[in-house]
């Protein structure tokens, strides 16, 4: 008995770091006229977007699809521990990688 009692009271600390699980971001595809193609962007808004007027900063990340979820979270946790404001998070999906991510010389 006493041993369920201690991994109870040290178990509850964790419990109560633990957020709300984020809602899925919403996914919205957008022509580009330059590159000629569709293009995908997942974004993540912070739990209370929808009941508040709110002005949130936007955080974009490249190479989304791979970025998404761990900066996400990264951000959630950063804003629940009062060290950033929360943020929307943009991720643009890519549709090739090498020209999507490699610098060109400009012209």
């Amino acid at each position: 008995m006493g041993a369920i009692l201690l991994l109870l009271i040290l178990a509850t600390p964790l419990a109560a770091q633990v957020g709300p699980a984020p809602a899925p971001p919403l996914r919205v595809t957008l022509p580009s006229a330059i590159l000629g193609e569709q293009r995908s962007v997942q974004i993540r808004v912070p739990a209370a977007y929808a009941r508040t007027a709110t002005r949130y900063p936007v955080l974009y990340l490249t190479d989304g699809d791979a970025q998404l979820t761990h900066t996400a979270a990264t951000v959630e946790f950063l804003a629940r521990n009062a060290r950033i404001p929360e943020m929307i998070v943009v991720a643009i999906s890519n549709t090739d990688r090498t020209r999507d991510l490699t610098p060109t010389k400009g012209s």
